[in-house]
């Protein structure tokens, strides 16, 4: 399944990259005992905004994904953080999810994929939007 090669690659880009810049990334890990059920991760893009970059749940768990959503703007809410960014709606559902919060603001975003070619000129950088 290609969508969900897409994915691991992302959740494995972003390991990584925490890995790499912890100070980069804020958020925390939900338990139930001592298990993990979920986790949330963001990154403070302006000092009055954040973007959530991964938010998942057991889905066994009634209410998880919605206590994450809720402690996560309690947290950046007492970290003097107004904004959150929740991130795109790559489905129907999830889109109705997020609209459910009632956001203040809501941005139609497209995707692109950007190639990058040198010219003649080494100092001269084209750029192809496919």
């Amino acid at each position: 399944n290609p969508d969900a090669r897409s994915y691991l690659d992302y959740y494995d880009g972003l390991v990584q990259n925490i890995q790499q810049h912890p100070a980069m990334y804020d958020g925390f890990v939900m338990l139930q005992g001592k298990e993990p059920v979920g986790f949330t991760i963001w990154d403070k893009v302006l000092p009055d905004m954040a973007n959530g970059l991964a938010s998942l749940g057991r889905r066994s768990v009634k209410g998880l994904s919605e206590y994450q959503t809720l402690k996560t703007c309690a947290l950046l809410n007492a970290a003097g953080i107004g904004f959150y960014n929740m991130g795109g709606s790559e489905t129907h559902e999830l889109d109705a999810y997020k609209r459910k919060y009632r956001p203040i603001h809501s941005i139609e975003l497209s995707t692109y994929e950007v190639r990058f070619s040198n010219v003649l000129d080494p100092n001269i950088n084209t750029i192809d939007l496919v």
